[in-house]
């Protein structure tokens, strides 16, 4: 988790960097879905942003669908997004971070994650949220929905969530249980 966040935090803003480029491929119009429907004509069908983040860590962040808000330039949507993080050593270590659909103020760099959002490490360890709020410039994951994490051996539960320290700190806020297998 310390390596994780940080990781898809810094594939996040340079998907975010490189997303004029990614739009001036052409627009698609006729689009009925949630997403087009706030829209004046810019949508890019299945974005692909590949790159490496300041530490060298190769990743891959991808959407079914890209589109920025017709009333405020800044926002940008996101259908079903998902980032593929390698660590240094190679494809033995990944992470996947997804969701059904999020939102990037471009400004405020705050990124919105919403419908089940999963993050499924190498090592079969997940954590799995309703929501989540990431601050890139302060370097923070926060919700205030139910938690769940599992791992090989071990369970939590929590009413919430707060990553701080760009991933050095989690803690589980509110009501949480934790359940150990030997």
């Amino acid at each position: 988790m310390k390596l994780m966040l940080p990781a898809m935090v810094l594939a996040i803003v340079a998907l975010l960097f490189a997303w004029p480029d990614l739009l001036s491929y052409g627009n698609r119009v006729g689009k009925t879905d949630f997403v087009t429907q706030r829209l004046s004509g810019l949508v890019l069908e299945n974005p692909r942003y590949v790159g490496t983040d300041p530490d060298g860590r190769p990743y891959e962040v991808s959407a079914v669908r890209a589109s920025k808000d017709a009333e405020d330039a800044t926002l940008l949507y996101l259908d079903q997004p998902q980032a593929d993080l390698m660590d240094l050593e190679g494809d033995s270590t990944w992470m996947r971070v997804t969701a059904g659909s999020g939102t990037y103020d471009t400004t405020m760099k705050l990124m919105q994650l919403h419908g089940g959002v999963t993050v499924l490490d190498w090592a079969q360890r997940s954590l799995e949220l309703e929501v989540a709020s990431v601050d890139l410039n302060a370097g923070t994951l926060t919700s205030t929905r139910p938690v769940t994490a599992t791992g090989p051996n071990a369970r939590i539960d929590g009413q919430g969530l707060r990553i701080t320290e760009r991933g050095a700190r989690i803690a589980f806020t509110g009501r949480s249980r934790a359940v150990f297998v030997p």
